[in-house]
This record gives structure tokens, C-alpha cells and sequence, in this order.
């Protein structure tokens, strides 16, 4: 592997123009095999992942040589300082679940704005609920990419959209299709192919409950709306979801009916459109988490190395950086590993 020099990026940790950034990184280090191509995708590695491939492992030496893991540092550090996860075509990409949770704005912050205290416990209140959410969600993103029915569907919009010309491909995100205006002097409606896609588009999404793809790695999944403040009809009301109505006036108990009756009307749901059950109301959605994280990892070290002829010592090297990243033990990665494994051949078991 090339020898680099060492890392020389500043962080521009006031979210400056990320093209002036990524424009010196490429200038630093020219010859790094991620970057040699401006129009790869490229997902930046945890630095303690990095800290680990560049030791060696047992007897086989480092996947990173000391240039190499300087380079691999300097992206994560041009990446975190643009809050992306990766560059594609030479933009970045942002995706919340690869990503901590955004830290809360401090009560005195918002004071000094002259927020009132019920602004400040409003707030306050929805920074409390957002980990929760967040982290039911990435469970889902775990669960939809080692599912072999989501992965058939995906590869399939995937060769679809690669079959339009390039001029005609719409970029990332992809999202739910807007509808297109009822009249307009300058409308030109979409060429057939361009409109199949987009069809094809919105049924994946709908069928899958996403929002939509932030790359054909990082879908985004549809998250709660309580209250919905969509109007009836809107283009980004979802259509996969269970709807309720309660009066002002009903009381909502803890252990009440009702909670049940939404299991049951998300796994009727699920089944009606072709998805497993096992994501309806999906409860090991902390297991869950934690293999989208393993999943991606072991992706993404992978990306970065011939296919056919990977170095010796790789697979136990990417477990120890998956322990070092994730704060996992060596057995709770070895378990995740195998249900990764057993879920992407159909076999998908509990989860451990």
C-alpha cells in the first residue's frame, strides 16, 4: 500500500464550504484508494476502528499502514466537521443513524434567546423522547438491510434507475415523487422510463415505509407523526401506517386495549403488502442497532479492499475494530456476525 504523509486537514468545525475542504483533502493525500475516484462513495470509518486496523492483529500485520490510517483520520475528521458520513460525487451525505444524536440546546442557551419557559420545557421534552425514537428507528434500518426480501427489492429500483441515461437519473436522496403540477405553461411530462422509475420508486417506499434513500445503503425509515399535521391528501402523508382517531376527551391508559389493537393492525398491515412480521411494531429493535452498526462496518471496511484477495488476518481484524468502535465485546460481535449472516441467507432467528 502507498506510503502518505502525515494528516495535515484542520477541522473546520464551523461548518465552512465543504468543497474548499474536500478539494484540500484531495490535495493532501491524491494517491489514497478511496479517493481516487471523486465519484466513489465514500463512508468515513470510526477513528477507534481506524486506531485498531492500523495494529496488528495476531501475526498478520495492519490492514492500515501508518499513511494510510493518517488518511482514513483526516476523512473521518473532514466528514465529522460537516456532520456527513460520506462524500458521493464529491458532495457530502448526511444520514442521522450512523451518527450520535444531536446534543440538546442548554436551557440557559435558549433563555438568552428569550424563549419563554414553557418554549424551553417544549423542547426540553422533545430532546428527552428523541433518543428513543432514534434509536427504535436505526433498529429498523438494521432489521430492513439484512433482509433478503428488501435487498431483492432494492437491487431491483437499483438496476431500474441504472438503466435510465445519466442525464435522466435522479440524484440522492431519492424521496417520494412530487405529483406533477396540474397545469403549467412550461411542463414537460417525465420521458415512460423516467416515469416507471419514479412509480417504482414510490411503490418501494410505500411498501417498505421509508421516507426515502439517502444512498442505496442508508434508507430512512418513516417515523412518527403525534400529531400528524399533514392535511388529508398531502404528497408526504405516508401511505404504509396504521391512522388512529381519539377524541380530546378519551382517556389513554397505560395498559390499556388500545395498544394492542395497533400491534394487531401494523401486523395485518404487514402482511397485507408482502413484509415479514418480524417488522411489524419491531421489538428487538435495539438488537437491531447494534447489526445495522456490525453490518455497516464490516461494509464499509470491506469497500476498501479487493473483493476476491482480502489481506490475512481480515475478518478477526474487522471484529476487533468493530469492538473498538461499537464498545461491544468480542462475543456480543460474534453473535451479531452469525445473525447477520443467518438473516441475509433467510434464516432469520432471534435476535441476540
Amino acid at each position: 500500500m502507498t506510503a502518505y504523509p502525515p494528516a495535515t486537514l484542520a477541522s473546520n468545525q464551523a461548518l465552512g464550504a465543504w468543497g474548499t475542504d474536500w478539494a484540500a483533502f484531495r490535495q493532501e493525500y491524491p494517491d489514497w484508494p478511496a479517493a481516487a475516484n471523486p465519484g466513489d462513495l465514500l463512508y468515513c470509518l470510526p477513528v477507534a476502528a481506524i486506531d485498531r486496523l492500523a495494529c496488528a492483529h495476531g501475526t498478520a500485520p495492519a490492514l492500515l499502514a501508518a499513511g494510510a490510517a493518517a488518511a482514513e483520520r483526516a476523512y473521518a475528521q473532514l466528514c465529522d466537521a460537516h456532520h456527513a458520513v460520506s462524500c458521493w460525487q464529491g458532495q457530502p451525505v448526511r444520514y442521522p443513524y450512523l451518527r450520535p444524536p444531536a446534543a440538546a440546546t442548554p436551557d440557559a442557551a435558549m433563555s438568552a434567546r428569550d424563549w419563554s419557559p414553557a418554549d424551553v420545557a417544549g423542547v426540553r421534552e422533545q430532546c428527552d423522547k428523541a433518543p428513543g425514537r432514534f434509536q427504535r428507528l436505526k433498529g429498523c434500518v438494521g432489521w430492513l438491510l439484512t433482509d433478503p426480501g428488501f435487498m431483492a427489492d432494492l437491487g431491483a429500483l437499483a438496476a431500474q434507475r441504472h438503466a435510465l441515461p445519466a442525464y435522466d437519473r435522479p440524484a440522492f436522496p431519492l424521496a417520494q415523487p412530487l405529483p406533477a403540477p396540474a397545469v403549467a405553461d412550461d411542463f414537460r411530462p417525465a420521458p415512460p422510463a423516467v416515469a416507471a422509475f419514479a412509480e417504482a420508486l414510490r411503490t418501494f417506499l410505500d411498501r417498505w415505509g421509508l421516507v426515502g434513500l439517502d444512498t442505496w445503503d442508508l434508507p430512512r425509515p418513516t417515523g412518527p407523526q403525534v400529531p400528524c399535521a399533514l392535511a388529508p391528501g398531502a404528497p408526504a402523508m405516508p401511505v404504509r401506517g396504521v391512522y388512529l382517531f381519539i377524541p380530546f376527551h378519551y382517556p389513554v391508559l397505560k395498559d390499556d386495549e388500545l395498544l394492542r389493537e395497533i400491534r394487531a393492525a401494523q401486523q395485518a398491515l404487514a402482511s397485507a403488502h408482502g413484509v415479514a412480521l418480524g417488522l411489524a411494531g419491531l421489538t428487538e429493535y435495539k438488537a437491531y442497532a447494534h447489526v445495522f452498526d456490525v453490518l455497516h462496518l464490516d461494509w464499509n471496511v470491506r469497500s476498501r479492499y479487493p473483493p476476491d484477495s482480502p489481506p490475512a488476518g481480515f475478518v478477526g481484524a474487522i471484529e476487533d475494530a468493530a469492538q473498538a468502535a461499537l464498545g461491544l465485546s468480542a462475543g456480543r460481535v460474534e453473535k451479531l456476525r452469525k445473525h447477520i449472516a443467518a438473516c441475509l441467507r433467510g434464516r432469520r432467528g432471534r435476535a441476540p
